[in-house]
């Protein structure tokens, strides 16, 4: 049921974001909640909130059906447009970067997967529609699989039907009228850069000012930190000049981030193979990841753990 998967993401959110605040404050890890990757997630849970007052019935400040609160039908598309490229760019590449694993009984490796995978799968639900679910899915009998399948893989070919579910993916079938004037290349490309730089700026200014040095008055680990000694041997700029360093770090991000909503978005967006195979991968590095967790965790380290207990059992009994 792909067009409910929103309203899933909608739903565990602020569940996570609340179990993540409180471990990350007691192994403080806070500074981590000023990176772009949960500013973005919190923008698109706001903006999954306004899609589902429009899916209770909600009508806008000026009375329209198609219009939340002040947002009006173009806006609404172009915001669309802005989530899908911020999820399939810096958010999924991050996966990749950051090698997310896909480890259960792990809060924190969950939400790192949960906040850079599911904006991504979401965004494909929303783009892509799916057939409603025939008679036969809905009766006592189990729907027959190959019939199953075809439709969980293939998108909707009448894209301007019109849907009883409350899917988000509506969003895209706007009629030509209501679509003409917005611009989807602008929006996925450049609204979703100014969005990108707006949190670049104001998080630039708060690095170089105080964030650099945080992590040296106590408050722990931050994503700078982390690259410091990375950025100091790349650029080879000293452990005693930090806010070069931030400066560094900063210029190379906006680099990296640019670039990937540049390029990327597009390729996704008008195309469902293409899209398709990038879900398919982001999901196949996350549980790649997770087994090499599980072998490690429950293979090596066991093993290992057992071998030094024995030998200290070996040199007490002697």
């Amino acid at each position: 049921a792909p067009q409910y998967l929103w309203l899933y993401a909608l739903l565990e959110y602020p569940v996570l974001l609340v179990l993540i605040v409180r471990d990350w404050v007691r192994t403080k890890q806070v500074l981590y909640f000023a990176e772009f990757c949960w500013i973005a997630n919190t923008l698109g849970f706001l903006y999954l909130s306004f899609e589902a007052v429009h899916v209770l019935g909600g009508t806008g400040l000026d009375g329209s059906p198609d219009t939340v609160l002040w947002m009006g039908p173009e806006l609404r598309l172009s915001a669309a447009h802005a989530f899908f490229a911020i999820a399939n760019g810096p958010l999924a590449m991050t996966i990749f970067v950051n090698r997310n694993a896909l480890v259960f009984h792990d809060i924190e490796k969950t939400a790192g997967v949960f906040i850079h995978f599911t904006p991504a799968l979401v965004s494909w639900t929303m783009r892509w529609r799916f057939a409603e679910p025939k008679a036969g899915c809905t009766s006592q009998k189990a729907p027959d699989p190959l019939t199953f399948l075809w439709r969980a893989v293939l998108p909707n070919p009448n894209r301007d039907a019109g849907t009883a579910t409350p899917s988000v993916n509506s969003l895209f079938a706007f009629n030509e009228a209501a679509s003409a004037t917005v611009d989807t290349s602008y929006d996925l490309r450049y609204l979703a850069c100014s969005l990108y730089l707006v949190w670049w700026l104001g998080y630039g200014a708060w690095l170089l000012t105080i964030g650099y040095d945080l992590p040296n008055r106590g408050w722990g680990k931050s994503s700078f930190k982390d690259v410091s000694p990375a950025i100091a041997k790349l650029y080879g700029i000293p452990q005693s000049r930090p806010r070069a360093q931030a400066a560094a770090y900063l210029l190379s991000h906006g680099a990296a981030v640019s670039t990937m909503l540049l390029v990327l978005p597009p390729l996704f967006y008008h195309s469902f193979a293409l899209h398709t195979i990038w879900i398919t991968m982001l999901a196949l590095s996350t549980v790649h990841q997770g087994a090499r967790f599980y072998h490690y965790s429950f293979g090596k380290r066991i093993a290992k753990a057992l071998k030094q207990a024995l030998d200290a059992e070996l040199v007490e009994s002697k």
